[in-house]
């Protein structure tokens, strides 16, 4: 059985993304490792948006200043950039995610125990989204 380390993990999705093909494609392309990439992206983005915080703070990422944003942005960057390369369909699943942008900081300032929405989480989570748009668009222009 072959051990499965970070380094190759990401060689595997680097080359998942990179391989040609559209939706609907299977197996023989990595659509199908595409798909499963997405299906972990949206459930980490998920968890990591609604998670109830904790009084003292615990749940925090203190890795350097500015961190909490570098997150927001990979939370929606990635996301988008997978289903939308996975499906084609860039502009629906932007609009989806950027609409869920605001509601998600509307949700966590309202109904999540010890979170807290923020007007700057929000703008960076809609930079992700547009990043996500531009890296897809710019893909599919050096395609043709």
């Amino acid at each position: 059985m072959a051990r499965l380390t970070l380094p190759g993990f990401v060689r595997w999705c680097w080359r998942s993304l990179a391989e040609d093909g559209g939706p609907g494609v299977g197996w023989a392309n990595g659509t199908h490792q595409l798909g499963w990439l997405a299906g972990l992206a949206v459930t980490v983005h998920l968890v990591a948006l609604y998670l109830p915080g904790t009084p003292d703070q615990a749940l925090e990422l203190p890795l350097f200043p500015g961190a909490d944003k570098v997150i927001h942005l990979l939370l929606f960057f990635v996301p988008v950039f997978l289903i939308g390369r996975l499906t084609g369909r860039v502009g629906l699943v932007a609009f989806g995610f950027a609409l869920h942008a605001v509601v998600s900081e509307l949700i966590q300032w309202r109904f999540i125990p010890y979170r807290d929405g923020d007007v700057w989480d929000a703008m960076v989570d809609l930079i992700g989204v547009g990043l996500a748009v531009v890296f897809l668009t710019l893909r599919k222009s050096t395609r043709r």
